[in-house]
């Protein structure tokens, strides 16, 4: 019987061995894997092993980020319920049926309109008021429109608008649709309504001055959700109309 000599041994040892990439440690000539420090031997492997590390965590982060966006919403729906509405156009001419609106369900959940009511107040004693009923359901993040028709009148031109010179002065304009309704009518806009932007334009370039006055207004809607009704106070500006060319009207324009 051969003896291996301490020598030897050694020998055969190290020749059965080789030290790992990573933490230099003594590992088996055939091993693929560290079993200190869990390295694969192969360098590509380790590079593939860290990009599968990198690419779960980004998805579980984007998952997390994603839970966390989803659930603050949910929960500040709980905690701070919102019912609220923008009123993105309007127009209403007092005194008759005739008005168009939209409106946008900017709040948590699905609304029905009620009414909108419109008072005009110009400090000299004119006074208007008058209510839109609406009726449209509308989920959030959607718009709706109502538009109802009144009594068509030959008076709703620009150049039938009331304007300063043909008055003297804004209060004698309004004071004179109070006294001939006939002859002249409010018309109620929102401050962003297109119309009424149209008709400022071409009143500076005229060099004219358009006669306005401040109005109020009160929209009113029911939340599902909540079963209950909100309002909403609005900005309006008031103008009006007159029948220049009607001979019972030029009397008093």
């Amino acid at each position: 019987m051969t003896e291996t000599s301490p020598t030897q041994a050694t020998q055969l040892k190290l020749e059965c061995e080789k030290t790992c990439i990573v933490c230099s440690e003594p590992i088996s000539t055939k091993a693929n894997k560290c079993k200190s420090c869990s390295s694969y031997q192969s360098p590509w492997k380790n590079h593939l092993s860290y990009a599968s590390a990198v690419s779960g965590a980004i998805t579980l982060a984007v998952a997390a980020a994603t839970f966390v966006v989803t659930s603050m919403d949910s929960v500040r729906k709980t905690l701070a319920w919102r019912d609220q509405v923008t009123i993105l156009s309007l127009e209403s001419r007092l005194g008759t049926a005739a008005s168009k609106v939209t409106v946008a369900n900017t709040g948590d959940g699905e609304i029905i309109g009620d009414s909108i009511t419109i008072m005009t107040n110009a400090g000299n004693g004119f006074h208007q008021s008058q209510a839109i009923g609406l009726s449209t359901q509308v989920a959030p993040k959607k718009t709706f429109s109502e538009v109802k028709v009144g009594n068509e009148r030959s008076d709703y031109k620009p150049e039938n608008y009331l304007y300063k010179k043909n008055f003297g002065t804004c209060d004698i304009a309004f004071r004179a649709i109070q006294k001939k309704p006939k002859c002249g009518q409010v018309v109620v806009f929102s401050t962003n309504n297109a119309a009424l932007m149209s008709i400022d334009r071409m009143t500076t370039l005229a060099g004219e001055s358009l006669c306005q006055l401040p109005a109020e207004g009160t929209a009113r809607f029911f939340s599902i959700e909540k079963n209950r009704y909100f309002e909403q106070e609005l900005s309006l500006v008031a103008t009006g109309t007159w029948k220049f060319n009607d001979p019972q009207c030029q009397n008093d324009g």
